[in-house]
């Protein structure tokens, strides 16, 4: 945990600075991750824990992604996604790629 010089946890509100929203697609959609569509990729599971962040269209709503890795060949593509709802799938990138 991150806390400020107050002593108040921050991590959260780093975490969700730092991750964009790129989309919101039904499973298996075409959705650009720096011009990879993940679909096509087997994904691999990061060991961060689940991260908690906004709904790209309802931003109230909160959801816990997970970070995923993809080897695309010429390197490698990490992300964070979260189901949801049933078969509907909300991607992000880290801002600073």
């Amino acid at each position: 945990m991150i806390v400020d010089n107050r002593g108040f946890a921050i991590k959260e509100i780093a975490v969700m600075v730092s991750w964009e929203a790129v989309g919101v697609v039904a499973e298996g959609q075409q959705i650009s991750l720096s011009g990879l569509n993940p679909w096509s990729f087997d994904w691999r599971r990061s060991s961060e824990p689940p991260i908690e962040l906004p709904h790209p269209q309802y931003r109230t709503q909160r959801h816990l992604a997970r970070v995923f890795e993809i080897d695309s060949g010429s390197g490698i593509l990490r992300f964070a996604a979260a189901e949801v709802s049933a078969g509907v799938w909300a991607f992000y990138q880290l801002g600073a790629q």
